[in-house]
């Protein structure tokens, strides 16, 4: 991941503009007449998708690094020995 983070914002028309970071391009559209949806998501809209994803990859590493040690513990078990009583039938 570079250390360095940058955004290009440029306005396309009216209240509509197209961010770039490094080869992806998102396009935000704020439409004025009631009923267009507009050629992108509105900012806010963008902020609680970068929100929720955000959250969605924090959940995903934390859940892995559970699973992780899950099994780990299962391996430290399964190499443990286990005394048990004497079947009877023995």
């Amino acid at each position: 991941m570079p250390t360095e983070l940058s955004v290009r914002a440029t306005q396309e028309e009216g209240l509509r503009f197209s961010m770039t970071a490094r080869e992806h391009t998102v396009t935000t559209d704020y439409p004025l007449q009631p009923g267009e949806s507009g050629a992108g998501m509105r900012s806010l809209e963008l902020l609680l998708a970068s929100l929720a994803s955000c959250a969605g990859g924090s959940m995903v590493v934390l859940l892995r690094k559970l699973k992780a040690a899950r099994a780990r513990r299962g391996r430290e078990r399964a190499g443990r020995a286990t005394r048990s009583a004497p079947d009877a039938a023995d």
